[in-house]
């Protein structure tokens, strides 16, 4: 078995990785008639590198996720997790949608609940 390793062609030694704080956010997704949207796959999408997260709703519609930095994001939704194709980096797609609901505004520390309606398939 190998063991240890190399980074960028550095000498072994200490590894130190900063990691920021992320920001959490919660709330529900629900229909056009309020009702939860059970399995739903999100999408938050920034412009800034890296900034994307995901997030699955449970059976109530509620959903969780840390985002990697406060900042404006699109939200992509997708009915169930077997259908994200559309939403894995299709850049055609995103561009498409971006229009699609308002820019959800997250800032750092707390961030209240938030309820996403969905407006059609």
């Amino acid at each position: 078995m190998r063991t240890g390793f190399d980074v960028d062609g550095t000498p072994p030694g200490v590894l130190r990785i900063a990691l920021g704080k992320p920001i959490g956010i919660a709330g529900s997704a629900v229909d056009p008639q309020g009702q939860p949207l059970a399995n739903a796959t999100l999408d938050f999408r920034s412009d800034q590198p890296g900034g994307q997260a995901y997030a699955v709703t449970n059976e109530i519609g509620a959903f969780h996720t840390a985002l990697p930095a406060a900042g404006d994001y699109h939200v992509y939704m997708a009915a169930d997790v077997s259908d994200v194709s559309n939403l894995g980096g299709e850049e055609e797609y995103l561009q498409a949608h971006a229009q699609d609901s308002p820019v959800l505004h997250v800032v750092e520390g707390d961030n209240p609940p938030v309820t996403l309606v969905c407006r059609g398939k």
